[in-house]
């Protein structure tokens, strides 16, 4: 699954918790680390790329 589709739906979801006033800090997070890959150029690598950036650093 690439990177921007996830980013997609991450901004989807956090999207509907706001205006159900739901906190998902994890989600949050998530989002966070997905927008690092996406500055490095990893949009079209698939979600394990986030694994691979913090094992390889």
């Amino acid at each position: 699954f690439y990177v921007k589709h996830f980013m997609k739906d991450m901004k989807i979801a956090l999207d509907e918790a706001e205006k159900l006033q739901l906190p998902v800090p994890g989600l949050t997070l998530a989002k966070e680390l997905y927008e690092e890959l996406i500055a490095d150029g990893k949009e079209n690598s698939g979600t394990q790329v986030l694994y691979k950036k913090y094992i390889r650093g």
